[in-house]
């Protein structure tokens, strides 16, 4: 029986890596394919007016209603897949709308990913969940 050689990082089958294969591209040996971007200062805030900054202690009740549909927030957490979705999504939003660094704008055209280390400080992410039962739905309509 004949041994297999590994993967080898020209050969197309080597598309999976290691969450620790991502750097920030400054070539220590990591893949500069993957840049992480980093606010440095911020004006979220966590608390507003007196009270939490974000969806109220009633929003997040996921109880079903009289028709077992439910209507509900819940917080993203920090390494959940849609909390990275984002934050790869707004670092290659604002790279391309409000940066003047060619160098990385240049660098998105040709395939690197950006990504958000963080959202800044005061800010979070949630999802609204709505649930409906049967064929009908609630439409466009605010939980």
């Amino acid at each position: 029986m004949t041994k297999r050689k590994a993967a080898t990082a020209s050969s197309p089958q080597a598309t999976k890596r290691a969450a620790g294969a991502i750097s920030n591209g400054d070539g220590a040996g990591g893949d500069s394919r993957v840049q992480l971007l980093q606010f440095n200062r911020s004006d979220g805030t966590e608390v507003w007016q007196e009270g939490d900054n974000g969806p109220t202690p009633d929003m997040f009740d996921d109880s079903p209603d009289e028709k077992g549909g439910q209507c509900y927030m819940r917080s993203i957490e920090r390494y959940e897949k849609k909390g990275l979705e984002w934050l790869k999504f707004l670092a290659e939003g604002v790279l391309m709308e409000a940066s003047t660094d060619e160098a990385h704008k240049k660098a998105f055209k040709e395939g690197t990913k950006f990504f958000f280390v963080a959202l800044p400080k005061g800010y979070r992410l949630f999802e609204q969940i709505k649930i409906t039962v049967g064929l009908r739905s609630v439409g466009g309509e605010q939980c």
